[in-house]
């Protein structure tokens, strides 16, 4: 069986074309750490969260039954250790069909790998995890995936209203499998791992975009590898910290604005408007209209301690938002760090002051692994236009500054010259005749010996792998869709044509304490060519 490897390089986020300067990614790796940003570092080896919500005994159980139920149970020394004194790395998405994005299957790369650094440092066990946003309702963000340059959406059958979706996790998928399937039969090269990939897709639980993400996520790491967080089934240990939040809810909203501000004051973007809370009537989740004199939810108009009654009530009609959700995860769960990606850096410092209104000790932050793959053809695409490796991510300036007049070509400018003193004679012997037949003529050389002249540069460029084709191929691959590889293509593309050594390199190589973008290089072993045309 073909085998890669991957060698890795790290290169500056100031140095990415989809960067810039201001960019809280950017100044991270550059050193420059906002004052108050909780920043994870080695010292805090022994950081735990925490509140008087947390009761692991709970915990190890909810974690055990909802592991078991999506085929990744959780061995007895797992769950004794979360029972005693386990610490967890937890990071999260959406559950995107075929895992979503790479920067799903980056986020998990990057909770184990942290997980097993601060285990190595002594101090007890240490967890990595998945929280699987079950409850998020943006199906829009979840129901497409990418593979080989083709795109599989599956069109949700209800009516996109605001405020008329259900919870993903309640979506359900069954119908979808055998188009999925077909979608991927269509899609992959017929590789070696092409039959592995459509084995476990149609192995895995299509009751909805959650089971779906969780049994894909566990086949290609490896049962147990990663605890699989549903914040669904969580709801009876995370509703008396959503209610007390609700309670306390004028303190709430006087740290989500201390917050703001503080980001503003580093020069850092906003990356929450509110925070809120959402009701799940009759199968759809609905935003509670709350401030600070009380809340409107399916009940009618409450006073603050009558919703958090509310909430106690009925744990699993209740779920927060963006700017609570990380708040309840760290009040239930003893978490060592959080991993994001950059929005949700900005948003679990935005939120900090929260932590303190609800009584929670916060996580630490760590951000996700961000990373391009650079397949074979890629590699070979690039070395003809003479960008690598040094210069790959600049094929996007190289293209948009493409001009074929500015090779020099010998020959081509010989040609040009000769055409010139052709029209220059034809012009001569005219002798100041104004026939407009010959000025027609005299034009029509001229268009010609020119269209001639540029048709043979982008030729003769084009086989040398510097023509604009070639440079089209470099940017389609680094930037699909005009974004980042990263946040179009499925981790199955991957897995499609370089096979399960995809994960497992991924897993030994990329760096989680990398301050910048790692591109990766799929090396082929033992004559595997790989990769996308």
């Amino acid at each position: 069986m073909a085998s890669i490897e991957l060698d890795i390089r790290c290169v500056d986020f100031a140095d990415l074309p989809w960067s810039s300067p201001g960019d809280l990614l950017t100044r991270l790796g550059g050193g420059d750490v906002p004052a108050g940003f909780p920043l994870l570092g080695d010292g805090d080896r022994d950081h735990v969260s925490g509140s008087p919500f947390l009761d692991r005994r709970r915990l190890a159980a909810v974690l055990a039954e909802h592991n078991a139920s999506v085929h990744n149970a959780l061995s007895g020394q797992q769950t004794q250790a979360i029972a005693d004194d386990a610490r967890f790395v937890i990071t999260g998405q959406q559950p995107g069909l075929l895992l979503g994005p790479l920067y799903a299957f980056l986020k998990a790369v990057t909770a184990i790998r942290l997980a097993e650094h601060f285990e190595r440092l002594g101090g007890g066990p240490v967890i990595p995890a998945f929280w699987i946003a079950s409850e998020d309702h943006d199906v829009l963000e979840v129901n497409r995936c990418t593979v080989a340059g083709r795109t599989f959406t599956w069109d949700y059958p209800g009516e996109l209203a605001h405020g008329e979706v259900p919870q993903v996790g309640d979506i359900p998928l069954d119908e979808a499998r055998e188009p999925l399937l077909d979608f991927l039969a269509e899609a992959l090269p017929a590789t070696e791992f092409r039959e592995g990939v459509l084995e476990t897709v149609a192995a895995a639980d299509f009751t909805s975009y959650a089971t779906l993400f969780a049994t894909l996520m566990r086949q290609l790491l490896g049962p147990g590898r990663l605890v699989l967080i549903d914040p669904i089934g969580l709801r009876s240990l995370t509703a008396p910290v959503l209610a007390e939040a609700v309670a306390r809810w004028p303190a709430v909203l006087r740290a989500f604005d201390a917050g703001a501000t503080m980001l503003r004051a580093a020069d850092v973007d906003v990356a929450l408007d509110r925070a809120g809370l959402f009701e799940i009537v009759e199968g759809k989740r609905r935003a509670c209209d709350i401030d600070a004199d009380g809340m409107t939810a399916s009940a009618g108009r409450l006073s603050l301690t009558e919703a958090a009654a509310e909430i106690r009530r009925r744990p699993a009609d209740f779920s927060p938002n963006a700017a609570l959700r990380p708040v309840l995860q760290d009040a239930v769960i003893p978490t060592l760090t959080t991993v994001g990606g950059p929005a949700e850096l900005r948003y679990l410092w935005q939120i900090g002051e929260i932590y303190e209104a609800v009584g929670v000790q916060r996580s630490r932050v760590a951000p996700r692994i961000h990373a391009t793959f650079v397949e074979p053809p890629l590699r070979r695409a690039a070395d003809k236009a003479g960008l690598w490796p040094d210069r790959l991510l600049d094929a996007p300036a190289a293209l948009r500054d493409y001009n074929p007049q500015a090779t020099a070509d010998p020959d081509l400018d010989r040609v040009q010259r000769l055409g010139d003193e052709l029209l220059a004679a034809i012009e001569g012997l005219k002798d100041g005749h104004s026939d407009k037949q010959i000025g027609k003529a005299h034009e029509s050389i001229a268009h010609q010996v020119e269209r001639l002249v540029s048709r043979l540069r982008e030729h003769r460029l084009s086989r040398a792998g510097l023509g604009r084709q070639n440079l089209e191929k470099v940017v389609a691959a680094l930037l699909p869709d005009g974004r980042p590889q990263e946040r179009v293509v499925s981790p199955f593309h991957f897995l499609g044509f370089h096979g399960p050594d995809f994960v497992s390199r991924s897993l030994e190589r990329l760096d989680p304490w990398c301050r910048a973008h790692q591109v990766a290089e799929i090396v082929p072993r033992r004559g595997q060519t790989g990769g996308s045309a």
